[in-house]
């Protein structure tokens, strides 16, 4: 009998044990989960302070090609990748539209469209947006990959060195347009 109550014992000691454990590594796997989801969109997304890969592009409404990555000294550049099948970038024509005036008005951003598409289709699109800016398109996927393009709409702009001062991955808000005007105005 003395045997019997002990083995229950231990049986029920290796079962709260066992269970804690589980509760443990199932609290270390969601942690571990949110870290791999946080590591990946920061490997997929621009950030603030990276560098943006320079790469030439032939423009839809100029004859040279554009140096995307590199602005000339003293200016920025305002990068805004776009589809025609997104609906988050149709959906954020007018705060980039707001965006480019508040910007132009600085004298100071080269604004430039990056099409994940047809050029010409994309340059109608936006035009018909109301957004008049330059449209050209990645030479092939290295770039689009270094400028972790992957997901749009996508705003950057770039400092006269080629780093990110401000980036936003997806749909384009009043709050976004504040946050890259200010980062436009104050750019060191």
């Amino acid at each position: 009998m003395l045997t019997s109550r002990l083995f229950s014992v231990v049986l029920v000691t290796a079962v709260v044990a066992e269970s804690a454990m589980l509760a443990v590594l199932s609290t270390r796997h969601a942690e571990l989960r949110r870290d791999v989801q946080r590591i990946l969109r920061e490997a997929t997304v621009p950030r603030a302070g990276a560098f943006y890969p320079q790469f030439v592009a032939a423009a839809s409404t100029q004859r040279a090609p554009l140096v995307v990555g590199a602005p000339p000294q003293g200016r920025s550049q305002l990068i805004l990748v776009y589809s025609r099948s997104c609906p988050y970038c149709r959906a954020s024509l007018g705060a980039w539209r707001t965006l480019l005036a508040r910007t132009d008005s600085l004298g100071t951003v080269d604004p430039l469209v990056i099409a994940l598409d047809s050029i010409g289709a994309s340059r109608d699109s936006l035009r018909q947006g109301g957004i008049n800016a330059a449209v050209v398109e990645f030479p092939s996927g290295r770039e689009r990959t270094l400028a972790r393009a992957h997901a749009t709409p996508e705003t950057v702009l770039l400092s006269a060195d080629g780093r990110i001062l401000a980036a936003h991955t997806g749909l384009v808000t009043d709050s976004i347009v504040a946050l890259i005007t200010r980062a436009a105005a104050a750019r060191p």
